[in-house]
């Protein structure tokens, strides 16, 4: 994919997504902001996946609006991958 910047942005915010959803089964309050900062300080992979998102994240209106249908269609199947993933986050 040619706009790796705006996917790895947006697999961090799907990833940060089910990590909200983990944390707020009983509704979100205040205390879930500190399990949620808890749990991406001690997921690696998570963290490296946020860094490398918000590293590159000023890129990503230009890349997305120079984007081709086919690498929009590439990116619609990221997000879609992440679907079972994030019903779930939700169900759990």
């Amino acid at each position: 994919m040619a706009n790796q910047n705006t996917k790895e942005v947006v697999v961090a915010l799907l990833e940060f997504t089910c990590e909200i959803a983990k944390v707020s089964k009983d509704g979100i309050q205040t205390s879930d902001a500190l399990v949620l900062w808890a749990s991406i300080q001690n997921n690696e992979d998570l963290k490296a996946k946020f860094i490398a998102a918000f590293d590159e994240i000023k890129s990503v209106p230009e890349e997305i609006k120079n984007m081709s249908w086919e690498e929009k269609s590439e990116l619609a199947i990221a997000l879609l991958t992440y679907l079972p993933k994030l019903i779930n986050a939700f169900k759990k």
